[in-house]
């Protein structure tokens, strides 16, 4: 068998494990929450004509309350699109975190198979099509899941950049890995702190370029710090879960 059939079967399974774990029973497993419902309600404002506005946060669900659940204008554009393109239902409305949680996996593999190697590249990617956590939030409306892709996609870069010695590989990590902080801020923190570690011990004018990409991509949450502090800060300062 040749390495480039060898690879199209691999990526073949991985997409199939992928697809299977993500749309199986879609249109009932999980129920409509009350949750994605506010976060459909959005998309389907915004897909009727109202200005969406990327840097502003919009509040969505019972979580707003809870835990702070205000999410960027920015994530609001991929669902929708969809809804406009293919139509209003459930199924248009979750489609848009299956392509997300779908696209991570082919990062890793096939595509990520330059970085990894082609062994760890599929494992991994085999890893991540089966994961419980990763294929559950992917079958429903779930801002997360362009976090997740955003920090597979760093995670790549940076090794890239690494292996190659690139500051203009290293800073676009950076820079993927600071635009989804306004999407999943608590992944964040320790992903800078290792990947700062690693490239202060590998190569110094990487961590440079890493930190410079990583300001630039923070500046989107700067715009809405200014501009809306107390939504921005409301899942840090919110209290306990309510009974209602």
């Amino acid at each position: 068998m040749g390495a480039r059939t060898r690879t199209i079967r691999r990526a073949l399974l991985v997409l199939s494990i992928a697809l299977f774990f993500r749309v199986f029973r879609l249109d009932s497993l999980p129920g409509f929450s009350q949750d994605e419902a506010y976060g459909a309600m959005n998309a389907a404002r915004f897909a009727a004509g109202e200005p969406l506005h990327p840097l502003r946060l919009y509040a969505e669900g019972l979580s707003q309350d809870v835990v702070g659940g205000y999410q960027p204008g920015f994530y609001f554009a991929l669902p929708s699109t969809f809804f406009r393109v293919f139509g209003w239902s459930l199924l248009v409305w979750r489609l848009a975190s299956i392509v997300l949680s779908i696209g991570a996996v082919l990062l890793v593999y096939p595509l990520g198979s330059g970085v990894l190697g082609e062994k760890r590249a599929f494992l991994a990617a085999l890893l991540l099509a089966g994961s419980r956590w990763h294929a559950s939030d992917g079958r429903w409306g779930w801002h997360v899941l362009a976090a997740d892709l955003l920090v597979v996609a760093g995670a790549l870069l940076l090794l890239a950049g690494l292996k190659a010695r690139s500051s203009l590989r290293t800073a676009g990590s950076g820079l993927l890995f600071s635009l989804a902080t306004p999407l999943y801020g608590s992944a964040f923190p320790p992903l800078v702190f290792a990947g700062l570690l690693a490239l202060a011990w590998r190569a110094r004018r990487q961590a440079v370029a890493w930190l410079f990409g990583a300001l630039i991509g923070l500046l989107p949450l700067g715009v809405m710090a200014v501009r809306q502090p107390t939504e921005l800060l409301a899942r840090a300062t919110s209290g306990p879960a309510r009974e209602s």
